[in-house]
This record gives structure tokens, C-alpha cells and sequence, in this order.
């Protein structure tokens, strides 16, 4: 009975019930969006070290993220690899990079230089073209959602095409996927010997990381010990510094802040449209809810018809949001932001919303508690 008198209560006042929807679908949506695009940044941010496949990374001492990483000479590398319980280390350079296309626009890069050989580090996903050309010459490989973004004006950029980093010829002879950044300036992967060609600021005695992969029986904590001896230096293990660099980008600078009081936001509006939809669904019926009263319908009751109406219009809301939410999510993927939306995301959203339906119903159902049936009899 309660079930149904909530349903027919719903289906009585549609415009209110799809007003209601339309409040918890926007919330959904914005929560969605803010936490996945939270969860993308902080993916995206760490994603060369979570895909590297290195045990331990050996950096300058003061290093906050792997983007701002600071020069080192690069004799640290030969030290690495004498240290005992080394299977194989390898050098890494970043450097800046001002992106120049055929038509003059510039655009702001990461160089990332590897090992021609490199089994460490280096873009992942499906490989267009051949990776294995970064040997030559100006050769770099960026990722494909940046095509459209990086090629001539009013055509994609394709493998082959020419360009300039910091004024130096490059030429682009290969496309990884998925490879993001969290800034606005995308990865770019070449050689070391390219990277010390693009950078402005790296001496060609300089690199920026040495990575390195244990050998079997020797653990990444205890190789990282072994390599803590380096002066001027710090060795920690992948999975610290991928966490080290996640809490610099999203909490250091305030970027986690903003967007979590986003999401807060758009759940506060939603709240305050439920909640003024429901309460006004249930004050116009207080002589209806009265009656129910009369004849020996409990409190409680009453208060779970409401509940069941916030129950109904909080499951539409959720489904419309979170369809939008994917819908969005792939509309703005060609332009390279990174938005996750996943199982584990889904699930926060259904537990907000289930929090929020609640939320809302609370002073509906201290109405319906106070009411007193008498209140029938009343002209």
C-alpha cells in the first residue's frame, strides 16, 4: 500500500516529479563529472611512472613531481648500475618545450627523453607507426588524442609531419594512446640525445631521472635502501613517488579542493530542489495524509511513502545523470581531458544520491509526524 500510494502520488503531480528528477540528475551529473575528472587528472599526472616498469626512481633531492624533476649529472647512472641488485637501469631527461607548427602556432610540451632501447619507460597503449625511430634524428612520438590540437591549422597532424621544439627541427614518427598529461602541455617521447637537442636548460651531461628494475629476489624498498647512498640524491620506490606526485598536483596546488566543492555545490542544489519538491508534494496532501492518519496509519508510515517517492524520483534522477555523465564524458575525450567514469564512481554517485534523497525527505516526514488527524475535521 505504501508503495503504491507513493507511485500514484508521483504520477498525480508529474511536472513537480520531473522537476525533482531534473534537480537530482544535475547533481548526479556534476558529481560524476568532478570526481572523474579529479580521478583523471590524478591517473594522468602519475601515468609515465604507474606504466613504467621500474622498481625504484632515483631523483634530485626536493623533487616534488616527475614533471618538475631537476637536473642531476648523469654519472649518478653509472652508480645505479654498480650498485648490486640492479637488473637494468636506464636515464631519463625532461625539458620544456614550445611546440611550433607549420603556420606559426606554438603550444606548450613535455619532452620526455628515453633510451633508444628503453624496456622501462616510454608512452604505452597501441604504438601507430614504430616506436623504435625516436633514434633518429628530431624523431618524437606524442599521443593521439593531440592531433587535432597540434597539427597545421584545419588539418590533423600525421605521422611524417615536420615542426619545431625550441626551434629545433622534429619530425613525428610515431602515435601512442591514452598517454595524458596533467597540465595543458602533452608528453612528448624521444631519444635522450633529441632531448638534450630540444633543451634549453639540460646540459648534455645532465639528466633528470635514473630508473631502475630489481633483480629477482630483491625488493623495491630494499633496492631503494641500497641506492640511498647517492650524494645529493633520493631513491624511493615507484609507487611512492607515483602517490608523491598525485598529492602535489591535486593537493598542493588546490586543484582537489576546487573541484570536490564543485561536486559539494552542485549536490547542495540538488538537495534544496528535492527537498522544496518533496515538502510541497506533501504539505498540498496534509488532508489526505490526515485521513491515512484517521484510520490508523502510523507515523512511521506515513514517513515511508515519503521516503519511497524520494527513493523513486532519486533512482531516475541517478540513471538520467550518470547517462548524461558518460554522454559527456565521450563528447569532450577527442579533446584531450581526461574524465573517468567508473564502476567504483557510479557507486559514490548512487551512495550521494541515496544520502541526498534522504536528506531532502527529513522535514517532509517531521510534517507528517506532527500531524494530527483531527486536522480532517477541520473546515
Amino acid at each position: 500500500m505504501i508503495v503504491r500510494i507513493a507511485i500514484r502520488n508521483l504520477c498525480h503531480d508529474r511536472f513537480r516529479a520531473a522537476t525533482a528528477v531534473a534537480g537530482i540528475a544535475f547533481a548526479v551529473l556534476l558529481a560524476v563529472l568532478q570526481i572523474g575528472i579529479l580521478e583523471g587528472a590524478s591517473r594522468d599526472s602519475s601515468g609515465v611512472i604507474d606504466h613504467a616498469r621500474a622498481d625504484v626512481w632515483v631523483l634530485s633531492a626536493n623533487t616534488a613531481t616527475f614533471d618538475f624533476g631537476l637536473p642531476m649529472p648523469e654519472r649518478r647512472f653509472y652508480r645505479v648500475l654498480a650498485t648490486p641488485g640492479v637488473d637494468r637501469a636506464e636515464r631519463v631527461a625532461l625539458a620544456l618545450g614550445q611546440w611550433r607548427t607549420a603556420d606559426g602556432r606554438q603550444q606548450n610540451v613535455v619532452v620526455v627523453g628515453i633510451e633508444p632501447d628503453a624496456e622501462l619507460v616510454g608512452p604505452w597503449g597501441p604504438i601507430e607507426g614504430r616506436l623504435g625511430r625516436i633514434r633518429e634524428e628530431g624523431g618524437i612520438v606524442i599521443d593521439q588524442r593531440e592531433r587535432d590540437r597540434f597539427g597545421p591549422r584545419g588539418a590533423r597532424l600525421d605521422l611524417g609531419d615536420a615542426l619545431e621544439i625550441n626551434g629545433r627541427r622534429a619530425t613525428v614518427v610515431a602515435f601512442s594512446r591514452d598517454v595524458g598529461s596533467f597540465t595543458t602541455g602533452p608528453y612528448v617521447f624521444t631519444s635522450i640525445d633529441n632531448a638534450h637537442a630540444f633543451a634549453e636548460d639540460l646540459r648534455a651531461d645532465q639528466i633528470t631521472y635514473v630508473v631502475a628494475r630489481a633483480r629477482a629476489g630483491v625488493g623495491a624498498a630494499e633496492l631503494a635502501r641500497r641506492l640511498g647512498g647517492i650524494a645529493d640524491a633520493e631513491a624511493i620506490p615507484a609507487g611512492e613517488f607515483s602517490h608523491r606526485t598525485r598529492l602535489h598536483w591535486i593537493y598542493g596546488t588546490g586543484v582537489g579542493q576546487g573541484t570536490l566543492f564543485t561536486a559539494v555545490l552542485g549536490l547542495v542544489v540538488g538537495l534544496v530542489v528535492v527537498g522544496q519538491t518533496i515538502y510541497t508534494m506533501t504539505a498540498e496532501r496534509r488532508r489526505e495524509y490526515g485521513t491515512l492518519k484517521a484510520i490508523g496509519c502510523s507515523g512511521p508510515a506515513l514517513g515511508g511513502i515519503v521516503l519511497v517517492q524520494a527513493s523513486a524520483l532519486g533512482f531516475a534522477g541517478y540513471v538520467v545523470g550518470l547517462v548524461a555523465a558518460v554522454g559527456v564524458r565521450h563528447a569532450v575525450s577527442i579533446q584531450g581531458i581526461s574524465i573517468l567514469v567508473t564502476e567504483r564512481i557510479a557507486a559514490v554517485a548512487l551512495g550521494l544520491t541515496v544520502v541526498l534523497c534522504a536528506a531532502a525527505s527529513i522535514s517532509s516526514i517531521l510534517l507528517l509526524l506532527r500531524l494530527e488527524p483531527a486536522m480532517v475535521f477541520q473546515v
